[in-house]
């Protein structure tokens, strides 16, 4: 995976929730059908500025995108998977 994270220039960081990432984490859950543990990847990409989430997990894309959509926050992070991620890298290589 490293390999190809560098090889398509992209990158991660560590990041530590404070107390109102915490609270944004615990909205998500209480307004959308967005698991405890998704809410938490959720708020902690939308923290760090990500703007790609890649998880193989289809419910969450479907819930974080609507999410992010009824927020207006689509233009900022996207959530995707895997096998539709290496399909647009592969697609812009090409161009």
């Amino acid at each position: 995976i490293s390999k190809k994270i560098k090889q398509y220039e992209l990158g991660w960081i560590f990041f530590f929730i404070d107390d109102p990432g915490w609270q944004q984490a615990i909205e998500v859950c209480r307004k959308t059908n967005i698991t405890s543990s998704d809410s938490i990847q959720l708020i902690t990409a939308l923290g760090t500025n990500c703007n790609i989430l890649v998880t193989s997990d289809t419910f969450f894309i479907g819930e974080g995108n609507k999410f992010l959509k009824e927020k207006g926050l689509e233009n900022k992070l996207n959530l995707i998977h895997p096998d539709a991620l290496m399909k647009e890298l592969n697609r812009e290589k090409k161009q």
